[in-house]
């Protein structure tokens, strides 16, 4: 039984990488955002990247599981839509 739990996993992974491979296909560059766009930065030139952390109390991070929790969502999963949604938010109008 564990191997057939494992070649079923393996499959999905595959069928998984596969649907993303295609449906980036032609994808060449990250989405311009309205933020990188600062007076006087050429759109050719590098921009500094960095990371930046930030530490949530108890409460809040109990309140973001709680409200993932009611969408049955992971918080890792209602995250990264949130983050998706700002990054919308803040995407270069297409011309």
């Amino acid at each position: 039984m564990h191997a057939n739990k494992l070649l079923l996993m393996y499959q999905e992974l595959s069928k998984t990488e596969a649907f993303w491979k295609h449906y980036l296909t032609g994808f060449t560059a990250p989405t311009p955002l309205i933020v990188d766009r600062f007076p006087g930065r050429k759109d050719n030139q590098e921009t500094d990247q960095g990371e930046a952390q930030i530490r949530l109390s108890d409460v809040v991070t109990s309140a973001l599981k709680s409200l993932a929790q009611e969408h049955e969502l992971t918080l890792n999963t209602f995250l990264q839509g949130a983050w998706a949604l700002l990054l919308s938010r803040y995407r270069c109008p297409r011309v």
